[in-house]
């Protein structure tokens, strides 16, 4: 299974779970949550980079397209922009820092936990499902959406099975986690970086 295969098995998931809210973490330009509001359900993207924020924030009809990262605690982090790259383009930017010799420029960046930004939606007992391509920071994204996830149908994250950036959580590490809140791995693709 491809990666667009995939993704296109996990939209046809939610015409039967019935999500009221869509979370893409890490979204770029937004792709998982562009389609997924076609289905009519509320769809929010963060996006940690300002340069990709600014690139792709207009044509997002349906979207809430939040410039913003996803951490364990809301505050103010240090983003990681790997220099070789423009940075409007760049989709491996970070708040973790990457295993490699390479330059960066570290950006303050506003950050917030599911928990806290959805808190409301949590306390209506509204139904989420989460798509997570977080660039290592997958135990930061999770640890912040210890209450969520008792109300979270499905989730797609992209995960690594060896550590490309530090204190990341791999694959075991995420699949461990979510088992205690009763998520089982239904579909993998594994990719090459």
């Amino acid at each position: 299974m491809n990666e667009k295969e995939l993704m296109d098995a996990f939209i046809r998931m939610q015409k039967y779970d019935v999500p009221d809210i869509s979370i893409e973490v890490g979204a770029h330009e937004a792709a998982y949550s562009k389609t997924i509001s076609l289905l009519g359900i509320e769809a929010y993207a963060f996006e940690a980079s300002p340069y990709v924020y600014n690139r792709f924030r207009d044509g997002l009809n349906g979207v809430f397209y939040i410039n913003k990262a996803v951490s364990e605690y809301s505050g103010i982090l240090k983003f990681e922009m790997q220099t070789r790259f423009d940075p409007a383009m760049a989709g491996n930017n970070t708040i973790k820092n990457r295993n490699e010799d390479t330059a960066y420029e570290y950006i303050d960046i506003e950050a917030t936990s599911l928990d806290e930004y959805f808190q409301d939606d949590i306390d209506k007992n509204a139904n989420f499902v989460l798509w997570i391509d977080v660039e290592g920071a997958n135990g930061d994204v999770l640890l912040g959406a210890k209450k969520m996830l008792d109300r979270v149908s499905s989730i797609h994250i992209e995960v690594e099975e060896r550590e490309f950036w530090k204190n990341q959580w791999l694959r075991e590490d995420v699949t461990e986690y979510l088992a205690g809140y009763g998520f089982k791995e239904y579909l993998f693709c594994n990719v090459d970086p």
